[in-house]
């Protein structure tokens, strides 16, 4: 027997394993601050508390509010579960997004080593690109009338 179906069915045994483990990335902590251009706008997150059960972001666009997230979910509005993105290949599933894509990309003055994830969210295709490394998410598209491209544009971790 060839061991690249051994290969694979580890692969996703892994998968499974680590998405019952899932949890925000440890760069999301309180005094994280990242920085958006959302179409002709700049949204900022500002971390304000993390726990293990949950995340606090300050949320500034025109006004601030805050937001809270899962800090044990798969990914949140920023970031993705590295456990889940570092060894994915091509063509995988991961929790419900499908990997189309993996090389390097040049976002807010760095070249990443990135992942790009698509998935059908509340109706309208989502793309998102992360950082393999972190789990930053770098860049955001969503097919539907009016909604902005979202792309890093600063980052203090």
């Amino acid at each position: 027997m060839s061991s690249r179906p051994l290969l694979r069915i580890a692969a996703m045994l892994l998968l499974i394993v680590s998405s019952a483990f899932a949890a925000a990335p440890d760069w999301v902590a309180k005094g994280t601050v990242l920085e958006y251009k959302m179409g002709s706008d700049t949204v900022t997150f500002a971390v304000a508390e993390r726990t293990s059960s949950e995340v606090k972001t300050n949320i500034t666009t025109e006004n601030t509010y805050q937001a809270k997230e899962n800090a044990s979910a798969p990914y949140g509005q920023y970031w993705f579960d590295t456990s889940l993105i570092a060894h994915a290949s091509k063509g995988a599933m991961v929790d419900e997004f499908k990997v189309t894509a993996i090389g390097k990309q040049a976002f807010a003055g760095k070249e990443w080593d990135t992942i790009t994830l698509e998935a059908t969210l509340s109706g309208a295709k989502t793309t998102r690109i992360y950082d393999r490394a972190t789990g930053l998410m770098l860049k955001q598209t969503v097919q539907a009338q009016g909604a902005p491209e979202v792309v890093l544009t600063k980052y203090t971790v």
